[in-house]
């Protein structure tokens, strides 16, 4: 039995087991201090990785100054790759490189395995889009489910309002 957290709010949204039997935990927080550091402002993604007896290891929060950073799904890739995947709004901190698209994008983070970010990217339209889930195909790709209420961008085909969007990118994030 062990918590985690700050002064400020923190949700779990995911856990994984990870291949060295311990777990990666995927979540967001709007706390600075705690077992939380480096908040870049609002809500960030929580990225916590513990040990086999729940011994944290490392935490890492993700995001920009947007209270509308979430992560929602993590697993460890077959690379040993932590992979989450969420929403962000945010258009600085680790967001500075996002594509030009709306509110809320799928925002898909890949960090090694001492939380030091390989790549982010984001997807998505100019309207809100949120991934809930993610999962490793067999060829290496990822596929992320969520809903969508845009119609542009990298998004096609909606019905009206909000839809059920699934998206494949390759192992790279591309």
């Amino acid at each position: 039995n062990v918590s985690f957290g700050g002064s400020g709010e923190e949700t779990v949204s995911s856990v994984a087991a990870s291949a060295d039997g311990g777990c990666i935990v995927a979540g967001y927080t709007n706390s600075n201090d705690g077992d939380v550091s480096n908040n870049n402002g609002e809500n960030d993604y929580w990225v916590v990785k513990l040990n086999s007896l729940g011994i944290l290891q490392w935490q890492k929060t993700l995001g920009g100054t947007s209270q509308h950073d979430y992560a929602y799904a993590v697993l460890e890739n077959t690379e040993g790759e932590f992979v989450v995947a969420g929403s962000a709004f945010s258009k600085d901190g680790d967001l500075k490189e996002k594509k030009k698209q709306g509110a809320d994008d799928y925002w898909v983070v890949a960090l090694n395995g001492n939380g030091k970010i390989n790549w982010a990217y984001n997807y998505g339209g100019l309207k809100k889009d949120i991934a809930r889930s993610i999962v490793e195909t067999n060829d290496k790709s990822y596929v992320i489910a969520g809903s969508t209420e845009s119609n542009d961008q990298d998004v096609s085909g909606n019905h009206g309002q909000t839809d059920f969007w699934l998206y494949k990118i390759k192992s790279n994030g591309k």
